[in-house]
């Protein structure tokens, strides 16, 4: 009887692992051969860092402002436009490293620059690194 339960619930396990691995691989499909050195910043979705609505970005993504760092949102330089809504991976950034979507423009007066949104706790964060997409 238990050797009955434990194959039912391995068997369970590893379908599910299955189909939960498919869906993050299809999600991040990042061939990771475009490389680009850029510096990464950190921002709130507040009224002073952002327009009059700090919960819509430019590409009309809406944010959760109790808890934005659960989007993995990225703000991109203009010369950057073209990774509008594709996934990117940011690497060397500590705890913050690892796949973004590219939802918002930054000012036109920054170039080959990344802010991420982090939660409002998050005061401070500056990185050299690279970006790959």
């Amino acid at each position: 009887m238990s050797t009955k339960i434990f194959l039912t619930f391995s068997l369970i396990y590893f379908i599910t692992l299955f189909i939960l691995g498919k869906t993050t691989q299809y999600k991040y499909d990042i061939k990771k051969t475009n490389i680009k050195d850029v510096s990464v910043f950190i921002y709130h979705s507040i009224k002073e860092e952002c327009d009059d609505t700090p919960n819509i970005t430019a590409f009309n993504y809406h944010i959760d402002t109790l808890n934005p760092y659960k989007h993995r949102f990225c703000a991109v330089s203009r010369d950057l436009k073209y990774l509008k809504d594709k996934y990117i991976f940011i690497s060397n950034i500590g705890k913050y490293s690892g796949y973004y979507i590219v939802a918002d423009l930054k000012n036109k007066r920054y170039i080959n620059s990344i802010d991420i949104l982090v939660n409002k706790d998050v005061k401070y964060g500056k990185w050299q690194t690279k970006i790959y997409y």
